[in-house]
């Protein structure tokens, strides 16, 4: 199914950026806001841009999954009202466990994007605690990393 980014929106401030999605069941939008309390660095459009097209993707495998849902209803009804004796009983299930099949790698696909929203927010947080230390919890924070390989190199060599 291709699926094509059509339009990418920032405002003038940066804090909000939007995605639109052209796909062949429609359009589907997703949305980043920047966050001011949690973030005082400035916004990053790269991050808002991944996020709002992560979450577009997002809306676009929750549509495919209604679908493929009702698909499944549809064929349990189909099974429900023929006997299994009839011919065709054994491709009707097939059928069925293949279009089960279909909807959970679709909502697997999904589940990536989620967790792609989640690093990338990961990876922000990190960025920004990195640049926010001053030179002396940096400082602190080097030394404690220090020791903390000095002792891993004292505890290995008594292993021996």
């Amino acid at each position: 199914m291709k699926v094509k980014v059509t339009k990418m929106y920032q405002s003038e401030d940066r804090s909000l950026t939007t995605v639109t999605l052209a796909t062949p069941i429609g359009e589907f939008r997703g949305m980043a806001k920047f966050n001011p309390e949690k973030d005082p660095l400035t916004p990053s459009f790269m991050l808002g841009g991944r996020i709002a097209e992560d979450r577009a993707y997002i809306a676009f495998y929750d549509e495919l999954i209604k679908r493929k849902t009702y698909e499944i209803k549809g064929i349990k009804r189909v099974l429900n009202s023929s006997y299994p004796n009839k011919p065709g009983w054994t491709h009707l299930i097939k059928i069925f466990i293949s279009v089960i099949h279909e909807r959970d790698e679709l909502i697997d696909k999904r589940d990536r994007y989620t967790q792609d929203i989640a690093d990338a927010l990961e990876g922000r947080k990190l960025f920004v605690r990195s640049r926010t230390d001053d030179k002396e919890t940096k400082k602190k924070k080097l030394e404690e990393l220090g020791s903390a390989i000095k002792a891993l190199g004292q505890n290995k060599s008594k292993d021996k």
